[in-house]
């Protein structure tokens, strides 16, 4: 049997616009996330149709997070003489030990850090109704031994550096 040679002979071809779909998904998830909320009517007494549409929520932003994170990992290992350096869309706390040393976040170290998490935690906020949703920003946690270190990501910095940083064009 004869091998085949593809165009995906120097590696994985990450597509540029699927990318960008999943960060508009991103995005979106979370900026609807509050006029969601307001559409809920019941605090918790009865099944709320609203409430089982949001139900996706975390497990689409992990999947878009995971996705997105490998693409860059390829693209930064590929192109790292030619990414520029990126502005913080976020912090890191290296040990949580020591919670008043912390660091701007760049996205490959914010693409390193959702790899490696091991529990993430929404930011969340009530409508004046008292119904949840998701503000634009999540923590992520994980072992860099022999401490653990805390990560605040901000999705919409995050977005928007790693649009400005990866050429789609």
């Amino acid at each position: 049997m004869a091998e085949r040679t593809t165009p995906q002979d120097s590696g994985h071809s990450p597509n540029p616009e699927t990318v960008l779909l999943e960060l508009h998904r991103l995005v979106a998830i979370f900026l609807s996330s509050k006029s969601f909320a307001q559409l809920r009517t019941g605090i918790g007494e009865s099944w709320e149709p609203i409430e089982a549409l949001q139900a996706c929520e975390e497990g689409e932003i992990t999947r878009i997070l995971l996705t997105v994170a490998i693409t860059f990992r390829i693209i930064d290992n590929r192109k790292r003489d030619h990414v520029p350096p990126s502005r913080s869309c976020g912090t890191l706390l290296k040990n949580l030990k020591y919670p008043a040393i912390s660091t701007p976040l760049t996205v490959r170290e914010a693409c390193n850090k959702i790899l490696h998490a091991d529990a993430i935690r929404g930011d969340l906020d009530d409508t004046a109704d008292g119904q949840v949703y998701l503000n634009p920003v999540i923590y992520l946690y994980g072992p860099q031994q022999p401490v653990q270190w805390k990560v605040t990501l901000n999705i919409i910095d995050f977005a928007k550096e790693y649009v400005s940083i990866v050429s789609f064009h």
